[in-house]
């Protein structure tokens, strides 16, 4: 798609075969009203349509593939353009509309919702292997959140189907779908999460640890995100032990209940190092009397009269550790799909400090940390956007020959992508490199424009650049060309020289586009102190145009250098030639 000239009416369509179904674009709100008219019929942007949606103010739709941050930073720079936002896209408040919600007060209490809504559409495809009993593949709260490469390692085949039901309960805390008008939602929302059906619970409740080793190294094979156990028993083993460690150390979270025989004793495979332990808790936010209370309980969620899916298009309500984990696995889960860089270590200490501390103050048996805070875990691993940025100085007045370094202040003070794109609305007057220093090279007025990476928000520092005084005006020499990549200059002055003015402010070499280039200074005083030498520290980029730069160096006498000097050269293209 070219790049066309706006000077249609409003609504008038510049590109037919580009879709409008969306309202994708900037908003742009100009100073006055002869601003758009003349403003845009002189500037040439990749814009397909114009709508007006106001006075002063238009909606401008970009083609695919157009570069916003530029356009909104040539917006600002005109100096007609009050503001230039993002169109940003909004939804409504409003709880899912699964017929069960409101049955399921657990979500409230660990600030799902919130997450979901923080998340947004930042989530990426996660997977977490459910190790239980099966699942309901057929159930319609499930279908759509089944990985198809589930097993059954009790009878050695792909027959995941669930004739016990805990399995197709735990899978739905975690994943049920959400908002469609079905059952139940799932701690994950919307968020993009499969699971991984291991079957190695029988029909009568019972399984081996053979099963649950063979399914756990199943979900490593398979990459799994995180790993739910809802299963387990007081004994310890060495080798069950061994496994979980190799899960862990290959990146996966596991997570586990406490137990459910209501005192102190430790249940594996929660009190393995490095697994997360989930206690209950129950309406009223207490420790449930079911719930397991040891130093290895790390946090707890909500495990009384818990809203699941169950085997045949129904719907249950149950109690157990078993369906306070997965609330817990869910939340690893969302951080792992909003940062698939986390460690399990990571989340776990971030689900940890992000609980809400019930019970004695800090850490105790009954509520580890605290309650899951699915809300307050995700705002750990979301960026924080820019809202806005400053330019300090807003406006200043240089010589020209003299820098400035600009100064960017970001709100939120803790903005997490904090890189700015900077440039000059006229490299005549002054320049700019990316770390926002400015060189000022002629007489004028400009206007140096900073635009934020994350979002496109700009900012903008108005810059006078004055002649330097008669006695400093700079006197340029001839131009050399061809110039040795490795070239050091000996410059003679009439006078011996003060040493201790020779610095990047007097002599100094700068690229086309004003960058300091990286110089070093030989200097013998004892030879000759009226000689400076100045070497690039590295070769000069071939075929690049620089300028030398001499001003304001001073004699030994205390007297300053009577003019500038700015010499051009250009660096041969091939060495040696």
């Amino acid at each position: 798609m070219g790049v066309l000239l706006i000077s249609c009416r409003a609504g008038d369509i510049l590109a037919a075969n580009v879709s409008t179904d969306n309202k994708d674009g900037l908003i742009v709100q100009y100073r006055d009203n002869d601003a758009a008219a003349d403003m845009l019929k002189t500037m040439e942007f990749q814009v397909y349509r114009k709508q007006k949606l106001a006075a002063n103010v238009d909606l401008l739709k970009l083609t695919p593939g157009t570069n916003r941050q530029e356009i909104m930073a040539r917006l600002k720079k005109t100096g007609r353009v009050k503001y230039v936002e993002e169109n940003k896209r909004i939804r409504l408040h409003r709880a899912p509309n699964d017929p069960y919600y409101s049955q399921q007060w657990a979500l409230p209490v660990i600030r799902a919702e919130a997450a979901w809504e923080v998340a947004g559409t930042a989530a990426r495809p996660v997977v977490v292997a459910v190790v239980d009993s099966g699942i309901d593949n057929k159930h319609d709260d499930l279908i759509n959140r089944i990985d198809s490469r589930g097993y059954n390692f009790v009878e050695d085949n792909q027959d995941i189907f669930d004739w016990d039901g805990h399995g197709t309960a735990v899978s739905s805390i975690i994943a049920a779908l959400t908002d469609n008008r079905l059952g139940i939602a799932g701690v994950n929302g919307q968020t993009p999460v499969k699971i991984l059906p291991l079957k190695t619970i029988d029909i009568d409740g019972y399984g081996y640890i053979s099963d649950v080793m063979e399914a756990i190294d199943y979900a490593i094979e398979a990459e799994a995100d995180v790993i739910n156990l809802s299963m387990g028993s007081d004994i310890y083993s060495d080798i069950e032990n061994e496994v979980i460690q190799k899960a862990i150390n290959r990146g996966i979270s596991v997570v586990a209940s406490a137990g459910n025989e209501g005192d102190s004793r430790y249940y594996y495979p929660a009190s393995y190092p490095g697994v997360i332990s989930v206690g209950a808790i129950d309406r009223q936010g207490n420790p449930a009397n079911f719930s397991n209370h040891n130093d290895q309980v790390d946090v707890v969620a909500p495990g009384v009269e818990i809203k699941t899916c169950r085997p045949g298009n129904s719907y249950d309500c149950l109690n157990g550790t078993s369906f306070s984990a997965p609330m817990v696995a869910g939340t690893a889960a969302m951080l792992k799909s909003l940062d698939q860089s986390l460690q399990p270590d990571v989340i776990c200490k971030i689900i940890q400090e992000t609980s809400c501390d019930l019970g004695s103050p800090g850490r105790d048996n009954y509520y580890g940390y605290g309650v899951v805070d699915m809300g307050r875990a995700v705002l750990q691993v979301l960026p924080v956007r820019v809202k806005a940025i400053q330019l300090e100085p807003s406006q200043a007045q240089i010589t020209m020959g003299e820098t400035l370094q600009l100064k960017a202040t970001f709100d939120p003070v803790n903005s997490s992508n904090r890189n700015l794109a900077w440039s000059s609305d006229n490299d005549q007057i002054a320049v700019v490199n990316n770390q926002g220093m400015v060189r000022a090279v002629g007489v004028g007025q400009v206007s140096i424009t900073a635009v934020s990476e994350d979002a496109g928000q700009t900012a903008t520092c108005l810059i006078t650049v004055v002649a330097p005084p008669p006695s400093r005006e700079f006197i340029t020499w001839k131009s050399w060309e061809d110039v040795a990549s490795d070239r050091c200059w000996h410059i003679r002055f009439s006078l011996p020289v003060d040493i201790s003015s020779i610095n990047l402010d007097t002599i100094y070499i700068t690229d086309r586009q004003g960058n300091l280039l990286p110089v070093q200074y030989l200097i013998n005083p004892e030879q000759d102190a009226s000689v400076v030498a100045i070497a690039p520290v590295s070769n000069y980029a071939p075929g690049e145009r620089c300028t030398l730069w001499i001003r304001n160096v001073a004699a030994g006498d205390g007297r300053i250098l009577q003019h500038g000097i700015k010499m051009d050269f250009t660096v041969e293209q091939v060495p040696g030639t």
